[in-house]
């Protein structure tokens, strides 16, 4: 049996000009596991509404914070986390301690990434959150699809899916009438990354749609790729549209 110690927390926080607050905190879950998060708000106190962002990959090192207080990392939610935390408190999730090389998709489903998840929300409400959203892009909406389905928290308030996988793989073996949290999903029109589409993502919301209430919204536009189309600098990862993206969430957050 292990204790949840929300106080005993390894953390370090760095000010910028603007008076945005970057934190780096390491936060106890499982047995001997700890879940690594950047916390980013606008001013000195976190807000009461909090999205947890999961990217996509392997979820494992997408952020790093600079000395200088910059954050890197070229995943659309860790570029677009400052963006979030003008309105709300933004938290990108690492790969926990025992998964350092990554969360691979059976972890992502599995009941340990619920209970770290579970010890996060626990975590946000100590510190005064009221309302908290799951979002995911690209692989990391495996991550909040299955813990909509597992996690019953009254905090909890909704789910976002962007650049989502593709339902005939992965998202059609989800309990997804188990999701009765409103819904928003995102997607590029032109998302070339094969394990992505858009048709795919249509076949989720349909799905969906049976249990839940689903909004959905497609982003056309934006920067030619720097990358491969299954990375963060391409359509996949709204670049150049980030905007475009991220004004119809920070709305439908704000309206649920």
């Amino acid at each position: 049996m292990f204790r949840f110690f929300p106080l005993a927390l390894i953390y370090f926080v760095l000010a910028t000009p603007c008076f945005a607050r970057k934190d780096i905190r390491t936060i106890p879950t499982r047995n001997g596991v700890e879940l690594t998060i950047l916390e980013r708000s606008k001013g000195d106190t976190i807000d009461k509404t909090a999205l947890i962002l999961f990217p996509g990959g392997e979820g494992a090192n997408t952020f790093k914070l600079e000395e200088d207080g910059r954050v890197r990392g070229n995943n659309f939610l860790v570029r677009t986390s400052k963006d979030f935390a003008q309105e709300f408190t933004a938290v990108v999730v690492d790969a926990p301690s025992d998964h350092k090389k990554g969360m691979d998709n059976d972890f992502r489903q599995s009941d340990e990434h619920a209970l770290d998840i579970t010890k996060l929300i626990d975590y946000l409400t100590s510190e005064g959150v009221e309302k908290i959203f799951l979002v995911g892009t690209s692989r990391g909406t495996l991550s909040v699809a299955s813990l909509a389905t597992k996690i019953q928290h009254p905090k909890l308030k909704g789910i976002v899916l962007t650049s989502s996988l593709e339902h005939t793989k992965f998202m059609r073996w989800l309990p997804l009438e188990k999701i009765k949290l409103p819904v928003l999903m995102v997607h590029h029109t032109n998302d070339a990354c094969k394990i992505c589409s858009l048709y795919e993502a249509k076949q989720t919301r349909d799905a969906l749609a049976k249990f839940t209430q689903v909004d959905f919204i497609e982003v056309t536009g934006g920067a030619p790729p720097k990358s491969g189309p299954c990375e963060a600098l391409s359509a996949h990862g709204f670049l150049g549209v980030e905007d475009k993206a991220l004004q119809p969430i920070m709305d439908w957050v704000e309206k649920h």
